[in-house]
């Protein structure tokens, strides 16, 4: 008996997706249109060749225990030439029906497709033999048995073989129920999906008169509300969503591995097949990411050929870099074009000639360093990453001695702040455990306490010595700091350590140097005597401070004799050398920061502030306002972006309270 189904559409609490799979004209389109009562072949090419072309979707609601279930299907094109177009239909679907003829039986493109919805990771389903109305009893059984060995350790290895008909509907009613029975623990939120923000692909765009732009495609991660703001990760515009339906219903949520047609507010032109919309922070396309691979069989990959790569609903060109080939084998993608890709996201490689499917994989980190990148440490780092996010996490933070940046991590897997902050709350329970958290600015690091202590000791030695070898200095700066001490890292991964000692005032920092709580200066006279002759005039002057050749008018001091004491005066924290002939005192510097910080408060969000709002805010001349913001550029307090400057971190982590 065939399960209920609503003669209107009505609002559902479930949804799920099924993928059809099989071979060219073994009734794939005819059983969906038995299921639905839709033609998902809407082409003209389609009708008249009488085969898919693209993936058509179709849509049957029914009553399971009184709710609403709503069922959506994908019909992939079955014909070898349009692999691509049915990778990118069962990219991001958890079930999957594989349609089978009788009288053909097994054929080419039926293994094909089971391998990629192996390969795809979908999770279950159910096999559907089709066209039993022309076939004798022996024939359907003789059938069965071949499926039953071809789907042999695959994630159809138990399922269900339901025959049908689709001239007299015969078996459609066992499919319907077999379906429902799959499908209806879907759920919309579970914990799962509210640990990563939303991302939304688009399969198609298109502009209706009167609505705007409509995008339909299927919700990769989380959880989807209709009141959040979308960004457009290819080109990083904002969008929101001014309305939202599931087949013919508006609806308020979607949920992952579920579809939908948003109603959005960017131009459908701006807008490809293959795009993402999410709601996590913006990420910049990438031509790069390491991933695990796993070969159909044997094969040798060529470090030059052009293979062909289907991710999500794109399908581009790639170079494969083999990284590790232990299983699973690890390897390097360098793509055709810039593509938007997280940790667990699933692809197909097919072979130059795009005649055959070689394999799959998964994406594992989707930042590849410049440097090091097959090297032993790279290999240890990927390996970590190929686990759950808390096992991987504690893994990483155990291999990195320059730390874990948690907000790379986290968008890596496209988690949200709260997930991330469970695997820590997780992993640092134990009193055992030996992880610290460093933080600069927003951003956070974790680091194994044995990393930090080495280091800590490094640092503080270091500059005893330099305090013994140069009294009458007031410290080192960070960039002098960095090139003295021998450590694995970045110039951020420095600046976090540095700011977790001053927290603990195991170091102070004066204007911009770095020394030891007890250390004091110890001017000589001669250096004493000019800063009390150059101090006055500095003051005077407060954000314009006079060039060299001005303060040698001002104070009849000879330039040669004033050059080599400012520059000791430099060194001894009482100057501050913003370009080659501008000295400011340090309080001078701290009350620009300050006012640069402002300035970059008032600026649209995103926005910075230029040069020349700089200039108009300060009073300052133009080329002096260039030396003092460059001077903020490379003390790490500014960063610029092509005309535009964002502070980086507060004033205090650069040049103290």
């Amino acid at each position: 008996m065939k399960p209920a189904l609503y003669e209107q559409p009505l609002p559902s609490q479930q949804a799920a997706i099924i993928a059809t799979a099989g071979h060219v004209d073994h009734g794939k389109t005819s059983l969906v249109r038995q299921l639905t009562g839709k033609d998902t072949d809407t082409l003209a090419e389609e009708k008249a060749r009488g085969l898919s072309i693209n993936p058509g979707f179709a849509y049957a609601q029914h009553v399971v225990a009184d709710e609403a279930m709503t069922l959506g299907f994908v019909d992939v094109p079955g014909h070898a030439d349009f692999i691509a177009n049915m990778v990118s239909g069962v990219g991001s679907v958890r079930y999957a029906m594989l349609v089978i003829a009788a009288d053909d039986g097994i054929m080419p493109q039926t293994r094909e497709h089971l391998a990629i919805l192996q390969l795809m990771g979908i999770e279950t389903g159910l096999v559907v033999l089709t066209k039993i109305d022309r076939c004798s009893a022996e024939r359907v059984a003789e059938v069965r048995s071949s499926i039953t060995a071809l789907c042999k350790g695959s994630f159809l290895d138990s399922a269900d073989i339901i025959a049908v008909s689709n001239i007299n509907g015969s078996g459609i009613g066992d499919v319907e129920t077999a379906l429902l029975a799959l499908t209806q623990s879907d759920s919309n939120n579970s914990a799962e999906d509210l640990q990563k923000h939303p991302r939304f692909l688009v399969d198609r765009s298109f502009s209706t008169k009167g609505l705007g732009t409509i995008v339909t495609g299927t919700m990769i991660d989380g959880n989807l509300e209709a009141t959040l703001e979308l960004r457009h990760t290819r080109s990083g515009e904002k969008l929101r969503i001014k309305n939202m339906r599931l087949h013919e219903v508006d609806i308020q949520s979607v949920g992952r591995s579920q579809r939908a047609a948003l109603n959005i507010t960017l131009p459908s032109r701006t807008v490809w097949r293959g795009d993402y919309l999410t709601a996590g922070p913006a990420i910049v396309p990438t031509r790069r990411f390491d991933s695990k691979i796993h070969w159909l069989e044997e094969h040798a990959i060529k470090s030059t050929a052009q293979y062909h790569l289907h991710i999500g609903a794109t399908h581009c060109t790639a170079i494969l870099r083999c990284l590790d080939t232990t299983p699973p084998a690890l390897y390097q993608l360098y793509c055709g074009e810039p593509l938007t890709v997280h940790h667990g996201d699933r692809f197909v490689i097919r072979d130059p000639s795009a005649s055959k499917t070689l394999g799959g994989g998964l994406v594992l980190d989707n930042r590849v360093p410049r440097r090091g990148r097959d090297s032993e440490q790279r290999r240890q780092w990927l390996r970590a990453q190929d686990n759950d996010t808390e096992q991987a996490l504690g893994q990483l933070i155990a291999l990195a001695s320059s730390g874990v940046d948690l907000q790379l991590f986290a968008a890596n897997r496209n988690l949200t702040d709260s997930a991330v902050q469970e695997c820590l709350d997780e992993l640092m329970a134990p009193e055992t455990s030996d992880i610290i958290l460093l933080k600069s600015g927003n951003n956070q690091l974790a680091l194994q306490r044995g990393y930090l202590d080495a280091l800590r000791t490094q640092i503080l030695d270091t500059l005893a010595t330099h305090h013994s070898a140069h009294p009458e200095q007031q410290g080192m700066s960070t960039m002098s700091l960095a090139g003295t001490i021998a450590y694995k890292g970045s110039h951020g991964f420095l600046q976090y350590i540095i700011e977790y000692l001053l927290k603990h005032a195991d170091i102070i920092r004066t204007g911009t140097s770095l020394h030891l709580p007890q250390h004091q200066v110890a001017l000589g006279i001669l250096q004493e005597k000019f800063f009390q002759e150059l101090e006055p005039h500095l003051l005077a002057a407060g954000r314009v401070a006079p060039r060299t050749r001005e303060l040698v008018a001002l104070t009849n001091i000879p330039l040669e004799k004033l050059e080599s004491s400012m520059k000791e005066l430099t060194l001894s924290g009482h100057l501050v050398r913003v370009a080659h002939n501008r000295h400011y005192l340090p309080q001078t510097i701290i009350e620009l920061a300050e006012f640069t910080e402002s300035l970059a408060a008032q600026a649209e969000e995103n926005e910075g502030f230029s040069v020349i709002e700089f200039r108009d805010a300060t009073g300052i001349g133009r080329n002096l306002c260039i030396d003092l913001l460059e001077y903020f550029d490379r003390i790490g307090f500014t960063r610029r972006d092509g005309n535009s400057r964002f502070v980086r971190t507060d004033k205090e982590n650069i040049f103290g309270a």
